[in-house]
């Protein structure tokens, strides 16, 4: 286990605690420890201690290697700045901070092949000489190209305080999530599935790259898979299918159902391959009124306890604010994509 810590001298330090406080509850509704002056959050087995003294916020986290250690302190940092830049500036933890050019968790992958896996989902094989690493931590990475495609890449180094500092200018990178569809470390290949998104800067990128081209990666960080033998309802569309296809490779001990949102006639089956649970193909144009009722009828019926869903921000917004029955006690309602949006149809800066 790693552990780090690092002191923030504030003078409006009850403040600037009650707001991190605040962004950290938003996002962990059960924390450890929850007090006027302390508050502990512990997720997937790292932890997050922030407490208020005085004028100093005192940070301490602890995680289960270098990736996940990472993260969490650029987060800590990035928040920090939106309440007081030059202290984040200046933030220096315990253990010296970044000590690597490069991000711990960072690759640079290289393009072997690519092919349209089912209509409108372009399939990437890449080389990674370190693909054992990437299967841990989670299913998705920040997938980097630059944005001008005439250019040389220059990739993110990591600033004294842990905060990731980007290539600006004509250097600058388009950074969205994408995920791992399925990852062979004896073959040091990794799988990713783009949606074709016309101006979208990685679907154009994958379309017009060859054989021997580079995209950086870094990662896996979030969306493990559901622990095994919950009753489970995956909703997913053309975006999220393949994190559902890789959850489905990873944990087969699931009482689990999909719905698809597909194209009428999408060959859903054909890409979900040998799915240990049942699929039902669902028009993609439902509307988020009719695609609530159809989920408050699913899971009522089959008495789910974890409502998974990753799709169009339509849908994910009015399913995200939906009560759902008591029986379902945790949901993970996901936005993959903005209808009308200039930007790649997954992930985000």
């Amino acid at each position: 286990m790693k552990h780090i810590t690092a002191v923030a001298a504030l003078p409006d330090a009850a403040r600037a605690f009650a707001a991190l406080k605040a962004h950290l509850l938003a996002d962990h509704r059960n924390p450890a420890i929850n007090t006027d002056t302390q508050v502990r959050v512990v997720l997937e087995g790292n932890a997050l201690d922030m407490r208020c003294e005085g004028e100093q916020l005192m940070f301490s986290i602890e995680a289960r290697n270098d990736n996940m250690l990472y993260f969490i302190r650029e987060a800590v940092v990035e928040h920090l700045a939106e309440l007081n830049a030059e202290q984040a500036e200046a933030l220096l933890w315990s253990d010296g901070s970044a000590q690597a050019s490069h991000p711990p968790n960072f690759q640079v992958l290289t393009l072997l092949r690519k092919f349209w896996v089912a209509p409108g989902l372009l399939r990437m094989t890449l080389l990674s000489p370190d693909a054992a690493r990437l299967l841990h931590d989670g299913l998705h990475v920040k997938l980097m190209v630059p944005l001008q495609a005439d250019v040389v890449a220059r990739w993110p180094e990591v600033a004294p305080n842990g905060k990731t500092n980007w290539p600006k200018g004509e250097y600058r990178l388009v950074v969205r999530y994408f995920t791992l569809r399925d990852v062979r470390p004896d073959a040091q290949e990794v799988d990713i599935d783009v949606m074709e998104h016309v101006g979208g800067h990685v679907f154009e990128w994958g379309l017009q790259a060859r054989a021997g081209d580079e995209l950086g990666i870094m990662g896996p960080g979030g969306g493990l898979p559901p622990e095994p033998g919950r009753t489970v309802l995956f909703v997913a569309d053309r975006t999220a299918l393949p994190t559902v296809a890789r959850i489905a490779n990873l944990q087969t001990d699931l009482n689990a159902q999909v719905l698809a949102l597909v194209p009428d006639g999408w060959p859903v089956l054909e890409y979900l391959g040998t799915s240990p649970w049942p699929v039902t193909p669902v028009n993609e144009h439902l509307s988020p009124e009719d695609l609530q009722a159809l989920i408050h009828a699913e899971v009522s019926a089959r008495q789910t306890d974890l409502l998974w869903f990753g799709g169009e921000h339509g849908h994910y917004r009015l399913l995200k604010q939906t009560t759902w029955p008591v029986h379902v006690k945790d949901t993970e309602v996901v936005c993959f994509w903005k209808r009308g949006g200039s930007r790649d149809a997954v992930g985000h800066d």
